[in-house]
Parts: C-alpha cells; sequence; structure tokens
C-alpha cells in the first residue's frame, strides 16, 4: 500500500487498518479527505469488511478526524462490517467520551483485541 502523509493503510485479511501519522486538527481537513477516499477505496471491494483506527501514533485530534472515523464506521456498517479503536491515549479517550463517541465505537488497548472484537 501506498504511504500516506495523514493516514497509513494496513489491511489484515478483511480487516482495514487505519494509522494517522500526525496530529489531525481542524484545519486539514483537504488532506484527510483526500487520504480518506483512497481508505474509502479499500471497503469498497469485496474482500475488505471492517475497519480498525490505531491512535498509537498520535496525541490529539480534533472534528476533522472525528468525521473521518464517522465516514469510516458508516462505510464499513453498509456491508456489515464493523469498526474499532485500539491504542487510544487518555487524552483521545477523553475526546471520545466528551462526545459520547466512546459509546458508539468500541475502544481497545491493542489492535489484536480490535481485531479480535471487529471478526466475533
Amino acid at each position: 500500500m501506498p504511504t500516506n502523509d495523514v493516514f497509513a493503510l494496513e489491511l489484515d485479511a478483511d480487516t482495514l487498518i487505519v494509522i494517522p501519522l500526525r496530529d489531525l486538527g481542524s484545519f486539514v481537513g483537504d488532506e484527510v479527505g483526500t487520504e480518506l477516499a483512497g481508505a474509502l477505496e479499500h471497503l469498497g471491494r469485496a474482500a475488505v469488511k471492517h475497519v480498525i483506527v490505531d491512535l498509537g501514533e498520535i496525541s490529539y485530534f480534533g472534528s476533522t478526524m472525528l468525521g473521518a472515523i464517522n465516514k469510516l464506521w458508516k462505510t464499513a456498517g453498509q456491508s456489515g462490517g464493523r469498526l474499532a479503536i485500539c491504542n487510544a491515549d487518555a487524552r483521545q479517550r477523553e475526546i471520545l467520551g466528551v462526545t459520547k463517541l466512546d459509546t458508539v465505537w468500541p475502544i481497545h488497548e491493542s489492535r489484536a483485541e480490535s481485531l479480535r472484537f471487529v471478526r466475533q
């Protein structure tokens, strides 16, 4: 898979792993949108069903990132797939908690836990 500036993408069988590579505030919308389109293309393939967003490489994200995760979640759900988040630090968990998105998207300590969750 090509290397991008905003997200790294990895495939693990039927699961697309999206790894934000830098802190994403609200002012990087165009860059996120362009690279998100590439991730969504992978989800459009029959063999790719689930998404894991691995937050381990960043310390902050804003509304643009939340919008991107939401789009990935909705797209995965259209084909019966699931989305999970892993490696979120305390600050990221706080953002997800304040927005109540921690009740929508499961958050796991590790990528392995997220993989087990999406595939159950």
